[in-house]
């Protein structure tokens, strides 16, 4: 009998309730086919998660240089009775969308663009715009600003007399 349970002794358990249980086989566990499966739903689960985020950060970033600009287009406006007539510029060698004035061609404030985006400015006769001058009074040519970033796109349209945003879209 000692030979029996030396031999066994790996095997032997005790519980609670002070029964000797010999277990021959594997309990519990899991087989590989199982703890594949797993992982794999694991994989399928957060690729959809990051691309979601992916998806919600690429609009923030949007929207964020879109406020900017729309902000650097009022600056102009309120500013250009002080420092007299002022540019709008898309700069897309230093990456910077500036407001500029003319005379003395000093920045009086820029943002830079995010890696990726594109800005295009045309006129309401889509002819594409580089400078849009904004005269002492305020005023401009009636302007509309795309911009494309991520795949997604955003823009809008300027009126040039009083600077307010005639219409807007989103496009994803």
């Amino acid at each position: 009998m000692n030979a029996l349970i030396a031999q066994h002794a790996q095997h032997i358990r005790f519980r609670p309730s002070t029964r000797i249980h010999i277990y021959r086989g594997r309990e519990w566990g899991f087989t590989l086919i199982e703890v594949l499966a797993v992982i794999v739903l694991l994989g399928a689960v957060s690729v959809l998660t990051l691309s979601g985020l992916s998806r919600a950060d690429d609009q923030a970033r949007l929207q964020r240089l879109a406020s900017a600009l729309q902000q650097l287009d009022r600056l102009a406006r309120i500013e250009c009775g002080t420092h007299g007539s002022l540019q709008l510029i898309v700069d897309e060698v230093d990456r910077h969308f500036l407001v500029r004035d003319i005379d003395s061609e000093t920045a009086l404030q820029q943002e830079e663009l995010p890696d990726g985006a594109v800005i295009a400015m045309h006129d309401r006769k889509n002819n594409p715009l580089e400078v849009i001058d904004v005269s002492r009074s305020g005023r401009s040519v009636d302007y509309v600003v795309h911009i494309t970033l991520g795949g997604h796109e955003r823009g809008w349209s300027i009126a040039g007399l009083t600077g307010l945003i005639v219409e807007e879209g989103q496009r994803d």
